[in-house]
């Protein structure tokens, strides 16, 4: 991620705008801002067709119970865009 990232997600990524433009669709994964244990997985990019809502998720693991191996829970659908959660413009609002 860029320091800069003006008013388009797209614009956030370092290195060439051409690998996010050569795709037909994009991802970003962002740090939950009310709840730092989750992350979000925002859809911000694509052509062929709606972008969709943005998805909380969590890394978690049965260490206590002697499994270590990490899996995800996926959690509630964010309709706050990309753009809102990078800028912090808007509360998050869950489906």
């Amino acid at each position: 991620m860029t320091k800069t990232r003006g008013e388009n997600p797209l614009m956030a990524g370092n290195g060439s705008i051409a690998f996010i433009g050569l795709a037909r669709t994009g991802l970003m994964v962002l740090q939950h801002p009310e709840d730092k244990s989750q992350a979000i997985l925002s859809h911000i990019k694509s052509n062929i067709g709606p972008l969709a809502p943005g998805i909380t998720y969590a890394v978690r693991s049965d260490e206590a119970l002697g499994d270590d191996r990490p899996y995800i829970v996926w959690g509630n659908e964010m309709q706050a865009s990309a753009l809102d959660l990078l800028t912090g413009s808007r509360k998050t609002s869950r489906k």
